[in-house]
């Protein structure tokens, strides 16, 4: 996998073989603004459109970043759409120890699944979260 975006919130990482994109959120969060989660949500938007990503394994163990109802429709309406129409069929997410925080992530996970046809999982573990995704 080669690094294809960092910043101080979060690490992309693409497989292009597997056409995997990883992120991997940091522990950075806590000053996380709602812009800058948008702009980070852009660029992963753009990179699974480039390069025709149709896996996803979302880490957000590390994520202490709340994700209000709005900013979930957003998500599901300005991100993963077009992904999802472009070539995103599935989707695994780590999610993060803090409940509030898992809450948020399965909101958001729901939300996905409500407004797009497509494969989404939440996983605790990452080899069971890889292993579900390349089946």
């Amino acid at each position: 996998m080669k690094k294809v975006f960092e910043n101080k919130f979060v690490v992309m990482y693409l497989d292009e073989t597997h056409k995997l994109l990883n992120d991997v959120w940091l522990k950075t969060l806590a000053n996380l603004t709602t812009q800058q989660f948008k702009e980070i949500m852009y660029e992963w938007r753009d990179l699974v459109l480039t390069h025709g990503v149709q896996l996803a394994l979302l880490d957000t163990r590390h994520m202490e970043f709340m994700i209000d109802p709005d900013l979930q429709q957003w998500i599901a309406t300005e991100i993963n759409a077009p992904a999802q129409k472009h070539s995103l069929i599935k989707a695994a997410n780590l999610l993060p120890p803090s409940v509030f925080e898992q809450v948020s992530i399965q909101q958001t996970m729901d939300e996905l699944k409500d407004k797009n046809n497509f494969s989404v999982k939440i996983f605790k573990n990452e080899e069971e979260a890889k292993k579900w995704l390349f089946s």
